[in-house]
């Protein structure tokens, strides 16, 4: 088959920042080749080349979007793992595969696609089961920049925490452990850095950043050198709300790990998810570790909610509280509030405004080119307020994609099934997505 694979994250100075985007990109140019289709250059893309884009996250929609104006009469088909959402890859294209990509990648024809249970296109009636098989002996190591690697480790999560849309939409599974080691070997050889992709793992892998669990960090003895830096999904800053969502720890273990980083000589990059509880808590939280050093640093990260669909947290989306939605003054009142009690050691990351969580809920939502134009308008809202009235009164919200899927853990569920767990509001847009034509 003749393929236009899109690039949305081209080689340049920023690749460090959107690595993960590119290793994406380039692993699918892989599969394509080994499986015998026809890449097609830009220049030369003709009526029978379908293009191909893959939505990794909310904001590769608007490039999309101008796919489907550059490419009017071409097939697209869209995948990635935004595509879970797929009913707003098919404002722009015609066939959305969700899940993996092998299967889809050796398909031979447009009715062979058609036929797989993971494509989703206007008018299909049956469910879509997205696609979770991984050949992992096919995965490629791809270089994103000078002197860094990546490499597939794992996919999924073995903590299904209520607001993770990973973990409710990939079944955990993982890389031969010897296959990665024998490719960080391989690596080592050519003097480069190894960065896996993975939520978390286990294995003693030298690697420059690793991401685990707290309490996974606090149980595993880590020796100088690679990683330097330890990335941990703090998420929530009281200890109710992390067991409420799936990541019980106490604060004294929350101490414990930054002590354990000290002595270790790692740097830590703490991940917060703010908009739930109020900014007050971080703020104590912090302040409330006493070690009075500077070294290694903590990188502290602010992220305001996004409400996904398939996550349990998703049936809140419509009790938003905007006072508790972190904004750029409060990250300078937290490193004012910690340098007084000595924390030399955090430096808190630049955060966004509210407004980009409620344009990504709302983006995560949409069902046609005008909802996308109303939902535009949140980024230019005067106040958060502003913005988060343009996504109530947008009414996208309503749009339930949770009953057009059967995931691996809904194994006896029916259409039948799926109609009786829509909402009386979203019923009128299942009716209305099951009935379009392409």
């Amino acid at each position: 088959m003749k393929y236009h694979l899109v690039n949305l994250f081209p080689k340049d100075k920023a690749q460090e920042s959107i690595g993960v985007g590119y290793y994406t990109f380039q692993m699918l140019e892989h599969l394509l080749k080994i499986n015998r289709h026809e890449l097609i250059p830009d220049d030369k893309i003709d009526g029978d080349t379908i293009i191909l884009v893959s939505v990794t996250t909310l904001d590769s929609i608007p490039y999309l979007r101008k796919v489907r104006q550059k490419y009017p009469e071409n097939i697209i088909i869209t995948g990635g793992q935004f595509a879970f959402n797929f009913p707003v890859c098919l404002i722009y294209s015609d066939y959305c595969n969700v899940g993996e990509a092998f299967e889809f990648i050796q398909c031979k024809s447009i009715e062979e696609i058609k036929q797989l249970k993971c494509i989703a296109y206007h008018g299909k009636q049956e469910l879509i089961e997205p696609s979770g098989r991984i050949d992992w002996k096919l995965v490629p190591a791809c270089q994103t920049k000078k002197g860094i690697f990546y490499y597939w480790k794992g996919v999924g999560c073995r903590n299904k925490c209520g607001f993770c849309f990973t973990s409710w939409t990939k079944q955990q599974q993982e890389n031969d452990t010897r296959r990665v080691q024998s490719v960080a070997n391989d690596i080592k050889k050519r003097g480069a850095g190894l960065i896996l992709i993975s939520n978390e793992y286990d294995e003693d892998i030298e690697v420059k950043v690793k991401d685990m669990m707290l309490k996974q960090f606090l149980r595993t003895k880590l020796y100088s050198g690679n990683p330097k830096l330890i990335r941990l999904g703090v998420e929530f800053a009281t200890e109710e709300m992390r067991k409420k969502y799936g990541k019980a720890f106490t604060n004294h273990e929350f101490y414990e790990a930054l002590d354990k980083a000290a002595v270790e000589q790692k740097e830590l990059n703490l991940f917060f998810i703010t908009g739930i509880e109020p900014l007050d808590e971080i703020t104590k939280l912090l302040t409330g570790y006493k070690r009075y050093i500077t070294k290694p640093k903590i990188f502290v990260k602010l992220t305001n909610i996004v409400y996904q669909q398939f996550t349990p947290i998703h049936k809140d989306r419509f009790n938003i509280n905007i006072k508790n939605y972190a904004y750029p003054d409060y990250q300078h009142e937290l490193k004012n509030a910690l340098d007084e009690y000595g924390g030399w050691r955090f430096k808190i990351l630049s955060t966004a405004k509210p407004h980009k969580a409620l344009y990504e809920t709302g983006m995560g939502h949409i069902t046609s080119d005008e909802e996308y134009q109303e939902i535009k308008k949140i980024l230019t809202a005067a106040t958060a307020e502003d913005a988060l009235s343009i996504l109530l009164s947008s009414g996208v919200l309503h749009n339930d994609f949770r009953p057009l899927v059967k995931f691996w853990y809904q194994k006896n569920k029916t259409m039948e099934q799926a109609f009786k767990e829509a909402s009386d509001k979203s019923q009128s847009f299942i009716n209305k997505y099951l009935n379009a034509k392409l």
